[in-house]
């Protein structure tokens, strides 16, 4: 889970430039637990951060094509920053491998031996997998579920 609070806490003692950034992510947090009394769980905190990345990424892109390139950097630059509290993207294939040994363990197979995953169920599977991976690309888990649906 993300200590916020630490790294705001490092960041004002070391007098960094990311203090604004970790400042701004918190806000992201307790704006999102504000909401509906919503827990901030580690899960939670990767799909914020994650969405807040690519929120920065788009800001950076539209200050760039309206010629603002200083306010474009500005952007990238706190993008770049948090984007390192992200874990490792997950590998298609270990998403794929998760997939395929649920299903297995659910005898999902046709008649000629094929992985088959039932059409009602892939929406759980998605759910699941994302779940069990919250920092993966919600697109490419359905995606490699599809593969797999009949």
């Amino acid at each position: 889970m993300i200590n916020i609070d630490e790294l705001i806490k490092n960041a004002r003692l070391q007098k960094s430039d990311s203090l604004i950034y970790y400042q701004n992510l918190k806000n992201e947090f307790m704006k999102f637990e504000k909401e509906k009394g919503n827990i901030l769980t580690e899960e939670n905190q990767i799909k914020i951060l994650s969405k807040y990345c690519s929120k920065l990424l788009e800001n950076s892109a539209q200050f760039l094509d309206s010629g603002r390139e200083d306010l474009a950097m500005k952007y990238a630059k706190e993008e770049y920053v948090l984007r390192q509290l992200l874990p490792e993207p997950i590998s298609e294939q270990s998403i794929e491998q998760v997939i395929t040994e649920y299903a297995s363990s659910q005898n999902w197979f046709n008649e000629e031996g094929k992985l088959i995953i039932p059409k009602q169920f892939m929406g759980q599977i998605i759910k699941d997998t994302k779940s069990a991976f919250p920092a993966a690309n919600g697109k490419i888990i359905s995606e490699i579920v599809k593969k797999y649906v009949q």
